[in-house]
């Protein structure tokens, strides 16, 4: 038996500035990635360069928190515990 933490961002997620960033990756392609690899490589190395809807989340977690989403994901407190058998 294992108990994880799926403990899910406090921050909601943002429709204009998701919509913003899309915009400026097809203006640019690859760009939403080579932002990731500068402010989170170890998030950017699990995902495609093309998984858009991922990297924007990590982008925005990283850009109204201040903190990255590899930072946020370290070890917090159980709050609701997952039993996966």
């Amino acid at each position: 038996m294992l108990y994880r933490n799926f403990a899910l961002p406090e921050l909601a997620p943002q429709r204009e500035r998701r919509d913003e960033m899309m915009i400026r990756e097809k203006n640019v392609p690859g760009r939403l990635y080579e932002e990731l690899i500068r402010v989170d490589p170890n998030e950017a190395a699990k995902h495609h360069a093309h998984s858009h809807r991922y990297l924007i989340r990590a982008l925005e977690i990283f850009q109204f928190t201040g903190k990255t989403k590899t930072e946020r994901s370290g070890e917090q407190p159980v709050k609701r515990p997952l039993l996966m058998l």
